[in-house]
This record gives C-alpha cells, sequence and structure tokens, in this order.
C-alpha cells in the first residue's frame, strides 16, 4: 500500500487496514486484553461535526475507531476507544476500555 492510500484525506473517509492494524496493535500492547482475544468489529468513531463543516484539504485530523470483542482468558467482552493520529503512530493511545 502506498503512503498516500493509507492517509485518510477526509475526516469522513473509511478505516484504512493499517489504521485498523494500529488501533489493535494499540489495544493489545496496551495489556488490557490477552493475545488471543478477538474482535467482533471496529466502527470508525464520528468526528465533531465542526471538524467536518470547516475541513479544508490539507489540514491535519485525528479519527477514533472502537474496538468491540472478547478476550477468551479474561471471561469478558470489550470495547475499547482508541484515538490514532493520521500521520503519526507517537500520539495513538487508548482512550476508553
Amino acid at each position: 500500500m502506498s503512503q498516500s492510500a493509507a492517509i485518510p484525506h477526509h475526516p469522513l473517509d473509511a478505516l484504512s487496514g493499517e489504521e485498523l492494524t494500529r488501533a489493535v496493535a494499540l489495544l493489545r500492547d496496551s495489556g488490557k486484553i490477552d493475545e488471543t482475544a478477538y474482535f467482533a468489529c471496529a466502527i470508525p468513531v464520528e468526528p465533531p461535526k465542526e471538524l467536518v463543516a470547516n475541513y479544508a484539504t490539507g489540514t491535519p485530523f485525528n479519527r477514533a475507531v472502537r474496538l468491540i470483542g472478547h478476550d477468551p482468558v479474561e471471561k469478558r467482552s470489550f470495547d475499547a476507544t482508541l484515538l490514532n493520529a493520521v500521520c503519526s503512530t507517537t500520539t495513538s493511545k487508548l482512550q476508553y476500555f
């Protein structure tokens, strides 16, 4: 995948495979779930209406994804929201678990 294909051009673009892979890795690296945990779905978190309404091409923005799944080792389901910076993994963080 080329660099330009991995970076969304608009806040409402579909989540890319790279963004989903980063979000899953971030959640796994947090230690909140076991490596055997599986994911039922990934849901993009709607960006603020103000961001969408005032968006200008080239303006940097953050995106969030909600990951829902089950951890068989912990015997519990989880619902986590992760913030992924579009151009940098250094500012990615687990927002809610």
